[in-house]
């Protein structure tokens, strides 16, 4: 692919006389080396096209297995649950250990759905 590249940098460059030249002044070696190089990276640009759809796919994919749509229903009882825990425990526990126990709640809820 870089010699392709290369050909027709050349052939923009210098000119299709100058290219001639490089190739022993055979116009058909020179014509099938400027089809091959434009063959050869029209090939490739349609192979990223479709690598580039397969990873959009792929991503959308992925995005929908990570949608956490969770419940009303379900917040709610965790709400619940977290406000249950605080009142039986009439605050016994410090901040840090509401927070890590809230915590622990959403977690299961993550693990849950």
């Amino acid at each position: 692919m870089k010699e392709d590249i290369k050909i027709l940098e050349e052939f923009i460059k210098t000119g299709y006389h100058t290219l001639m030249l490089k190739y022993e002044g055979d116009r058909h070696k020179t014509n099938k080396k400027i089809e091959h190089a434009i063959e050869n990276l029209i090939a490739r640009y349609k192979e990223l096209v479709n690598e580039k759809e397969e990873m959009a796919k792929f991503i959308e994919e992925q995005e929908l297995k990570l949608d956490l749509s969770i419940p009303k229903s379900k917040v709610k009882e965790k709400i619940e649950e977290i406000e249950n825990r605080f009142f039986t425990y009439n605050m016994l526990f410090t901040d840090e250990q509401l927070i890590e126990d809230e915590i622990q709640i959403l977690q299961d809820l993550l693990e849950e759905s």
